[in-house]
Parts: structure tokens; C-alpha cells; sequence
């Protein structure tokens, strides 16, 4: 173990540009010398433009402030729990060249001097081919998305990766290849885990006709979108339907277009980026339909509730938890400290508070809501727990700087110690999935109103059984529709009579239709057919028709064709018995002698026969 006395620094590096070349940040003006380890955790926190495609604009929120007080809140309380890291302390940079709040992180926890960050944002430095991350530092871990194209380029930026194409990186086979990426976890779990997550919380209020409305740009080309529909389809038959939208998209029109009709499903579910979202909410407000329409999204949807500017009654679905105790007096105390007098004006651009009153009563607000911070933290503290295992197991003899040649010369163990770490916190398990991303439970919001609290929890999916457990019901008041709309049985599929066929008049959505005497209904219950020739249809006892042949038509007794058949038959036969006894009697005239009496006699045998057959055979059969 290394001695109590030395101070070792290990550098938690946070490159979260776009940029291809990160950071200009030069090295003179970092606490952190040659030789110093450093563990990685990739964000993209600006976004691609037309005009820059390698530093856009910084995402309108402020994540990376709130980013870097969670690696400091995490790594300080690391620092001082002794037993945990005796004699090693940990420290970490944010490098981000195209953020002003970034950089003002950077000014905030003493990685470079204070000055004005317009200073740091020069269109000559930003780009600069001369510019390098953190020159003599190597990186060890990564916490990244194992499919993005940022992530491939920040890890070759920080010479993780040989420089080539990121898309070289991507192909399907290798996306997730371990020879590829040897140390990498994630911050964001797969699109599977949000499909699940998303069809048994539809499940358990009984939805199963929705609307969907994605961008194939955000989604189709990482194949979240044939992720997510093809674990809803297994449940979900009935979609309304799907829009693939973009920025030129109609929406007005389809908002308009699924009030007017009498069998959509009043639910849609957004698959798509914050851009496309805002366009929907503005058109949501022109077309004054809030309330009107139930929406649900993902991550980026529950950050628009936070704000309070998305549809009221919206649900939002995300595996984000809420702070960690202490941590928003901490990111308080990191205001009133003034060591970045931007920390205050990015926060206030956000959370519109000019005084210091507003600010704590927002991060009061702000307590029970969503937020990146746990997982954060929950990845901080997993690299330090994983990190005390693998000194005091592979570097007990050594000191001082001979523990970097120890960590680089077995850092392929280092992924076996931290993919089994587990340890508590706050009374939450703490551990990397098999998935390599920070184990949390989905949670469940709806937003109810913009007075005091905005999100009103419904439920989270259990972590141990995967179930899911609800906290409260969902408030129903905020809508503006008959609620019956959200459940297709009560309007779109009505239980049929017995012999009446489904007619669907969409997709899922039917009505009841009365089949002929003549139909008989099928076996999927969808359309009335006929019979083969010379058959009938017949209801079984469980509902379902089948073709049986007709028999015979017969006569009874009791019928009057039957009666006059009777009558004709008996006149018959007496007239036939009166002229065999006239033949009889006058056998011997020339007359009767002159013909054949043998065939006479046959041929009345017969006509009696036949009459006397008419009384004999009808009474034995019936009608069918």
C-alpha cells in the first residue's frame, strides 16, 4: 500500500465537447503533472451544427456545471473518507474548449485562472491544430456510448483510439466488440432496457393503442427506433399511427388530425430530439389543444417537464435519479464561495433567478426532480471502490510513482475488479450492469401543474425482480377528453354478439358487424364468409361457426302435402284393388283372355306397391 504520507493525484478527465480536436486548455495552467493516472468520463454536452460540425452550440441547460460539482462533490467526500484511498488522493479536469460554463467549471474548481471566458473562446485557439488534451496524460477509463460517433472521436482525441473514420468504429459488429473497446462503460443504458420500461408501464394502465411520433434521424440510424417498436410491437397491435416527422413536419396538422378523428388513440409517444420537441410544444399552444392529447417521452421530454414547458398531464420515462443528499447545499455553497462568478449567471439563465432567495428556493424545488447527478456520482465512486481493491491487491509493495508503471502495467484487471464491484450507498446498491452502464430504476413522472411542485412521481421499475411499483395514480384531472380514450376496449373494440364479425374501420380499431343466415363468422373473427355448396352454417357452443352439409328435405304427417299425398296414394291403391277384382271376377271373358293375365296381375302388384310405399316410408323422417 502506498505510504500515508504521499499524496498521489489521479486526474478523473471529462472531455465533454464535440469538437474533433477537444481542447485548446494548455497544460501550464492545470494542477496536474507528468505521470499522474487519469480516469475518463466522456459527455457530449454541445451540439453539432451545419456551420461548425465540430463545436456547436453549448446545450441550453447547465449539465456541465452541474457535471463537474458532482465529480467534486464526489471526489471531496472520497478524499476525505481516509479508509477508502489511505494515501492516495484523486482529482479531476473538465475539458470542454466550446462551453463557456465549462470552462467557467474549470475557473470553478481551480483548473484555470480567473479571467473572463470569452477570453478562452477565440476562434484561433478553439480549433487550433496545435492544441492538445492534457500533453504526457493517458487515458485509462472511459465512460462513454459505445455507438456515437462523438464518443469515437473524443477517445481518438486523448489518443484512446488510432485516429481514423469514426464510422470505421460503428459497424455492427463491432459496436459493442470487447477487443474494440477493452475499457468503456456507459452513463445511458441500452434502448432495449427503455423499450422494456416503456411497454410494461403502458401495460400496467392498460394502453395498448398509441400514437407514435419519431425522427428517424435521431433514432432510426442507431436502430433505438426498430429497438423500442419491435419489443412494443410484441404487446402493442394496435398503433394508431406512426409519424416520421422532421423540421419541416406538419405538426399542427397531425395534432389536428388525431382530435378529429373518432378512433385515434389519444396517447403519442416522442421519439425524438429536443428541436423536433419544442416545435411540437409550440404547436400544441397554437392549436390550443393542451390536455387534449396525452404525451410521453424519454430523458430529454422529463428535462422539458423540469422547466415547465412541456403539455400539461405529460408523462415522462427516464433512468435518472434525484440528487444525493448533500449535494445542492454544496452546488449553494459553490455560489456563495464566488470562485466562479459564472456559476451563478449559468444557473440563472436557466432557472431565471437574479437573486440569492430565488436561487435557494429553486434548488429546493429542484430536489425531488430527475437529474444526472446520481449516476455520476454512482460511476465516481464505483472507479474509487474498484480502484482501493486493485491497489491494495496488485500494488502493495510499491510507492510513490512506481504506482503509475504498476496501475498501466495491469490495467486489463482493472475491468474485471470494477465490472463486480457492488457496495452501498444511501441505502442503494450500487453496481455496473452487464451492460457496462450504472445500474438505476426507471422512473415514472407526470406533469401536473406549474405551481410548486411540478412532477408527481408515479412509479419506478424495481432494479432486483423487475417489477414495477406504483407510487401514486395518475391524475387524470388535468385532461381535457373523456379519460375513456385512453383504454381502446371502452370505445374502439367492443365485445361482438354471437355470430357478428369485426369491422375494422383503422388499424385496431372496429365495429360490430351482423352476419347473413347464409355467413358464417371466422376464426380471427374479421369478416363474414359463405359456405361451400350445398352446406350450412352452424354455431358451436364457444361461439365459432362452422360449415355443415344440409341433408335431405323430408315430409311428416302433420303436413298438408303430406295429407293429400295420403289421399292420392289410398284412392289409388282402392281403384287399382277395384279393377284387380273386375280383371278377377272376368277372367274368363274374351276380353281378359285376349291380353296377358300373368303381366295384369304383375303390373297392379306394383301400382299397389308403390302407393302403399307413400304411408309406409313418410312417417320415419322429419325435417332437419
Amino acid at each position: 500500500m502506498l505510504p500515508a504520507t504521499h499524496i498521489y493525484f489521479l486526474c478523473l478527465v471529462l472531455p465533454v465537447s464535440r469538437s474533433y480536436v477537444i481542447t485548446p486548455i494548455m497544460r501550464d495552467k492545470l494542477y496536474i503533472r507528468d505521470g499522474d493516472l487519469s480516469i475518463g468520463a466522456l459527455f457530449s454536452l454541445t451540439k453539432p451544427s451545419e456551420s461548425d460540425p465540430m463545436c456547436g452550440e453549448a446545450v441550453p441547460d447547465f449539465e456541465a456545471v452541474e457535471i463537474a460539482e458532482t465529480v467534486d462533490f464526489a471526489i471531496t467526500y472520497i478524499n476525505e473518507k481516509s479508509k477508502l484511498l489511505p494515501g492516495v488522493k484523486l482529482g479531476f479536469v473538465i475539458a470542454d474548449a466550446c462551453s463557456k460554463e465549462s470552462i467557467a467549471a474549470l475557473q470553478a474548481v481551480r483548473f484555470l485562472p480567473r479571467s473572463n471566458p470569452e477570453d478562452y473562446l477565440q476562434p484561433s485557439e478553439c480549433h487550433s491544430a496545435k492544441s492538445k488534451l492534457l500533453p504526457g496524460v493517458k487515458l485509462g477509463f472511459v465512460i462513454a456510448d459505445a455507438c456515437s460517433k462523438e464518443s469515437i472521436a473524443a477517445l481518438q482525441a486523448v489518443r484512446f483510439l488510432p485516429r481514423s473514420n469514426p464510422e470505421d468504429y460503428l459497424q455492427p459488429s463491432e459496436c459493442h466488440s470487447a477487443k474494440l473497446y477493452p475499457i468503456l462503460y456507459r452513463m445511458v443504458p441500452p434502448d432495449k432496457n427503455i423499450a422494456h420500461a416503456i411497454k410494461k408501464f403502458f401495460l400496467f394502465q392498460n394502453w395498448s393503442h398509441i400514437n407514435v411520433v419519431v425522427n428517424p434521424d435521431v433514432y432510426k440510424t442507431e436502430a433505438s427506433f426498430s429497438n423500442i417498436m419491435g419489443i412494443l410491437s410484441q404487446n402493442f397491435k394496435c398503433f394508431s399511427a406512426v409519424f416520421e416527422v422532421d423540421e419541416r413536419f406538419n405538426f399542427k396538422k397531425m395534432i389536428n388530425s388525431i382530435l378529429n378523428s373518432e378512433t385515434a388513440s389519444r396517447i403519442v409517444l416522442i421519439l425524438t430530439d429536443e428541436l423536433t420537441m419544442g416545435m411540437i410544444i409550440r404547436a400544441v399552444e397554437e392549436t390550443q389543444s393542451e390536455g387534449k392529447l396525452l404525451w410521453v417521452g424519454l430523458d430529454k421530454w422529463v428535462k422539458l417537464m423540469i422547466k415547465k414547458s412541456v403539455p400539461l398531464g405529460s408523462i415522462g420515462i427516464t433512468d435518472q435519479g434525484r440528487y444525493k443528499s448533500g449535494f445542492l447545499e454544496h452546488l449553494q455553497r459553490a455560489g456563495e464561495r464566488k470562485v466562479n462568478p459564472w456559476l451563478e449567471t449559468a444557473i440563472n439563465g436557466t432557472l431565471n433567478c437574479m437573486s440569492k432567495s430565488c436561487f435557494e428556493n429553486q434548488l429546493k424545488r429542484l430536489k425531488d426532480m430527475p437529474n444526472l447527478t446520481p449516476s455520476m456520482y454512482n460511476a465516481v465512486m464505483a472507479f474509487a471502490h474498484s480502484l482501493s481493491i486493485f491497489l491494495k491487491r496488485y500494488c502493495r509493495t510499491l510507492n510513490g510513482s512506481n504506482a503509475v508503471r504498476c496501475f498501466r502495467s495491469k490495467r486489463l484487471k482493472f475491468p474485471l475488479l470494477i465490472a463486480n464491484v457492488s457496495f452501498v450507498e444511501e441505502s442503494e446498491e450500487i453496481r455496473f450492469t452487464k451492460h457496462h452502464y450504472v445500474n438505476r430504476p426507471f422512473s415514472f413522472y407526470q406533469y401536473v401543474g406549474r405551481r410548486n411542485k411540478t412532477l408527481r412521481s408515479l412509479a419506478y421499475q424495481s432494479k432486483t425482480n423487475n417489477t414495477l411499483k406504483l407510487l401514486n395514480d395518475l391524475d387524470l384531472t388535468v385532461f381535457r377528453f373523456n379519460v375513456s380514450y385512453l383504454n381502446i376496449k371502452s370505445y374502439c373494440t367492443p365485445v361482438c354478439q354471437k355470430h357478428e364479425a369485426h369491422n375494422y374501420t383503422s388499424h385496431c380499431c372496429y365495429t360490430c358487424l351482423a352476419c347473413k343466415g347464409d355467413q358464417f363468422v371466422n376464426k380471427k373473427f374479421s369478416t363474414c364468409q359463405h359456405c361451400p355448396s350445398l352446406h350450412w352454417p352452424k354455431l358451436l357452443p364457444d361461439n365459432e361457426t362452422e360449415c355443415r352439409p344440409i341433408p335431405p328435405f323430408y315430409l311428416n304427417m302433420e303436413d298438408k302435402v303430406c295429407t293429400l299425398l295420403l289421399a292420392f296414394s289410398s284412392a289409388c291403391t282402392l281403384l287399382v284393388l277395384l279393377f284387380g277384382y273386375l280383371y278377377w271376377a272376368k277372367r274368363r271373358s274374351i276380353v281378359v283372355k285376349a291380353s296377358s293375365f300373368e303381366i295384369s296381375i304383375g303390373q297392379m302388384i306394383c301400382f299397389v306397391t308403390g302407393y302403399l310405399a307413400v304411408p309406409v316410408l313418410l312417417p320415419s323422417h322429419h325435417f332437419f
